[in-house]
């Protein structure tokens, strides 16, 4: 009887039929739109959205590039129920995310729950807004007092250099392992800047320093589960390591700003924790002991762990395509000898040698993964919309192998980056330091360290594979943010 009666007022009543049209019409129609603005991915699965697509993979860039072929340049997930990450390839849409959008797309994700745990919103590489800009500036200011980017730190990286070189030579092998020495010469560019000297390779602190550096840098990476889900923390035992060795620097550097206190003349500042002291004692800034230690960080995570990976890097390929390591040996030969000092200022006569380094690195692309970013608002790309609020992760080795921008990608050419000239080429898709507002703030520094290291042991050695050099695999391993080379010995000659 109700229903009748229902079903009677509502034909009679033509309004109350029009509006209940109008409101079925305009469902459908938000549905329709939704499902055309969504970003193309995977088929997600119930709650867990597309976590099954992506574990068990340690090869996380590997993985994407296939979504990539699948669904086009700019691809979307689901982790878990709600978490967005929007995955960006190619020049092109790097290009305009990062360069044309980078005002918008230049900040971190703050609901990350590993990285606000470990680096507190602050630093250089994690901050936002007022307090990165204020960070930066900070840091650029006092590197650059320090010497960085003049002469002084030239100075410093050739002197380590010949340390490397004599550590090499008193190892009295004929077959070494580099990872014993580049990241502690590396490391110890960062320190005389942070911490006013450089360390002996012996020594125990330093020595712990690095393994709790190293631990972080090759397992604090995407594949860490507790870096989106707080709730698998306790049965992370990886995230749980990352964050006891965090603690042991932090108070590694509270020793360090200590022992600093104890020795601290207001006219003779000897690195940066003396000018951290000196805004103390005049009052002027207010960076706090932990922004100075995520500052510390930041520096050896950009500075140190980069730039010693990249040299590993280009060893390995020395010994893999000996024929280019024998062209760069002969172009030094020729141009400055075997036995003088390498300044800076000689990348442009040694162009082979550059374009070499160049192209190891676009090869190796160790930063494959960009570190993610998100944007406070929807950012179109080419028509397609990501929306606010995103974990955004722009995939740099999908530049470095853009076919639309490299001829045959896969090869290892580093004519590649010599025109007729003899003068490099700037490819404005070769980003190893990566681009727009948010990229690496120590590229000279980095730039500077592999020239001059990688001169200076061509100088010095003949590197060669112990196994068959077309059985050495350039497929990067990706530890953690960065692709690191799979473990090699070298035999080593002197020239």
């Amino acid at each position: 009887m109700l229903f009748h009666i229902l079903h009677f007022d509502f034909f009679l009543n033509p309004v109350i039929g029009l509006c209940f049209a109008l409101m079925v019409c305009f469902f459908i129609l938000k549905r329709v739109q939704s499902r055309l603005q969504s970003l193309p991915g995977p088929t997600r699965w119930p709650v867990v959205g597309n976590i099954p697509d992506l574990a068990f993979t340690r090869q996380t860039y590997r993985r994407l590039l296939e979504f990539r072929d699948k669904y086009g340049d700019i691809v979307q997930l689901r982790l878990g129920p709600s978490l967005t990450v929007v995955v960006v390839f190619g020049h092109d849409y790097l290009n305009e995310l990062l360069v044309e959008h980078g005002d918008k797309t230049k900040f971190r994700p703050n609901w990350l729950h590993l990285p606000n745990k470990l680096f507190q919103k602050t630093g250089v590489l994690w901050s936002n807004g007022e307090e990165w800009y204020s960070l930066r500036k900070f840091t650029m200011n006092a590197l650059k007092e320090l010497g960085f980017g003049t002469s002084n730190i030239e100075e410093r990286i050739l002197s380590e250099a010949g340390h490397i070189i004599k550590a090499i030579h008193s190892s009295n092998k004929d077959e070494i392992d580099l990872r014993k020495f580049i990241p502690k010469a590396v490391s110890n560019i960062i320190s005389g800047i942070v911490f006013g000297d450089r360390f002996d390779y012996e020594d125990k602190e330093f020595k712990d320093l690095l393994e709790n550096l190293d631990y972080i840098f090759k397992n604090f990476g995407y594949q860490q589960p507790s870096i989106f889900f707080p709730v698998l923390e306790s049965v992370d035992v990886s995230a749980q390591k990352i964050s006891e060795n965090m603690d042991k620097i932090y108070e590694y550097c509270q020793l360090q700003i200590k022992r600093h206190r104890e020795t601290y003349h207001p006219q003779i500042i000897r690195d940066f924790i003396d000018m951290y002291i000196e805004q103390l004692d005049t009052g002027v800034g207010e960076l706090s002991e932990r922004s100075l230690f995520q500052i510390i960080f930041d520096l050896y995570a950009a500075g140190s762990e980069t730039s010693s990976t990249g040299l590993l890097w280009i060893i390995f390929y020395l010994i893999k395509y000996p024929v280019v390591q024998t062209k760069c040996r002969s172009e030094i030969k020729r141009v400055i000898g075997l036995d003088a000092t390498v300044s800076f200022a000689d990348k442009e006569r040694l162009p082979y040698v550059t374009a070499t380094i160049n192209e190891v690195q676009r090869m190796s692309t160790l930063g494959a993964l960009s570190l993610p970013r998100t944007s406070l608002e929807d950012v179109e790309i080419d028509g397609k919309v990501i929306p606010k609020d995103s974990v955004i992760i722009p995939h740099i080795y999908s530049a470095h192998y853009d076919k639309r921008y490299w001829q045959n990608p896969e090869e290892f050419k580093p004519e590649r980056f010599i025109d007729k000239e003899r003068h490099i080429i700037k490819h404005k898709a070769f980003y190893p330091f990566s681009i727009g507002p948010r990229a690496c703030p120590g590229k000279q520094l980095g730039e500077m360290e592999l020239f001059i290291f990688t001169v200076s042991l061509i100088q010095q050695f003949e590197f060669s594979s112990i196994i068959p050099p077309e059985d050495l695999s350039t497929e990067g391993l990706q530890t953690g943010v960065t692709l690191v080379p799979s473990s090699y010995n070298v035999k080593i000659k002197s020239t």
